[in-house]
């Protein structure tokens, strides 16, 4: 079978998975969910004193993201900011971060990465949260997988600098 990465490219509607040809509609990757996470992330504002705070650069791609926390004496996140610049995907995750790390306690953030890096890698098959299945599509994606957890990266870095 021969194929060139233009055509791939230009169709954006076949994917190359372990040295076979499987058919993906790219809206299947931008559903609606996806689309609602991304401009969640887009809404959120960094907080003007945040207690701890992180910025990663996925090289990549180039998208970047900052995110801001707060907490209680108990550890508790009271607060969440995060900025993302990138693809829609990177903003979903950012997205998700928002929506699950207000009220959970500090230590919950970086196992929580790992959780979605890992079920992202198809290693397992605990969500989250029921909306993490949003992102099923983009488990094909492997390149993508790290748009989508570096929020999560930069909340985990944000409270170990703390």
């Amino acid at each position: 079978v021969s194929f060139s990465f233009s055509s791939l490219k230009k169709s954006g509607r076949k994917l190359i998975r372990r040295g076979k040809f499987h058919h993906m509609d790219m809206t299947d990757l931008y559903q609606e969910k996806i689309l609602a996470f991304a401009r969640a992330a887009r809404a959120s504002t960094l907080l003007p004193s945040p207690m701890a705070t992180a910025e990663i650069k996925n090289p990549a791609c180039g998208d970047l993201v900052r995110v801001d926390l707060n907490f209680n004496d108990n550890g508790i996140i009271t607060a969440i900011g995060a900025h993302s610049e990138g693809c829609a995907l990177c903003e979903a995750g950012t997205g998700l971060l928002l929506s699950l790390a207000e009220g959970r306690h500090s230590d919950d953030i970086l196992p929580m990465a790992l959780q979605l890096r890992t079920w992202l890698a198809h290693e397992h098959e605990n969500l989250l949260t029921a909306d993490q299945d949003a992102f099923t599509p983009a488990r094909e994606f492997t390149a993508r997988h790290q748009c989508i957890t570096l929020s999560f990266e930069a909340a985990a870095k944000a409270i170990s600098n703390t």
